[in-house]
């Protein structure tokens, strides 16, 4: 999976899940900090992990600022949807998935994606009544309107930083042991 592409994926799904720019650059760099190569791992496992991390997170209530009125609408309904049934329909409405990939990224069966998705399929339906399709062109055009790279980049710049301050914080250690270590073994030697 290309570097570019699997930050994509990974942003989209976390922004669709907790609908809010902020909450959803904390799940990845959560999972950032917990995969030191995302770009090696399984797109399945991305799916996974942004799934478990953004279900840590309190979602938005109301839909990202700056938003079209139809995104927004539909972002509003997605975001009152309970937990399951709204990562169903992301993954399988807006992302397209499978069953086998989508139960997979849940942690659940296919059944139980199959029901998740009946009940966040009838809600965004009874909620947004004819204008579902074009709530959901909004969303999906707006998810992929959303460039990651400021946000990922400046997540990768605080692990390296973070990195950089252990070692600094490790050598500091060090640096006064041995110094202690120095001192006592002169005052045995006088």
């Amino acid at each position: 999976m290309a570097a570019q592409g699997y930050e994509r994926r990974i942003w989209r799904l976390a922004f669709l899940l907790t609908g809010d720019a902020e909450r959803a650059a904390g799940v990845i760099e959560t999972v950032l900090r917990d995969q030191p190569h995302p770009e090696g791992v399984d797109a399945g496992r991305l799916d996974r992990l942004i799934i478990l991390h953004a279900r840590e997170v309190p979602r938005g209530t109301v839909p990202a600022v700056g938003m079209g009125a139809e995104a927004a609408r539909g972002m509003g309904v997605l975001l009152a949807l309970p937990q399951q049934p709204r990562e169903a329909w992301v993954l399988t409405r807006l992302d397209g998935l499978d069953e086998l990939r989508v139960s997979r990224a849940m942690d659940c069966s296919r059944t139980a994606v199959a029901r998740h998705l009946k009940a966040a399929d009838e809600q965004m339906g009874h909620r947004l009544g004819d204008a579902l399709n074009r709530c959901v062109a909004a969303l999906r055009r707006e998810a992929d309107a959303i460039d990651p790279a400021p946000l990922i980049a400046a997540a990768l710049e605080k692990r390296r930083k973070d990195r950089l301050g252990r070692a600094l914080v490790v050598g500091g250690i060090t640096l006064i042991v041995v110094a202690a270590a120095a001192i006592v073994a002169l005052r045995w030697l006088v």
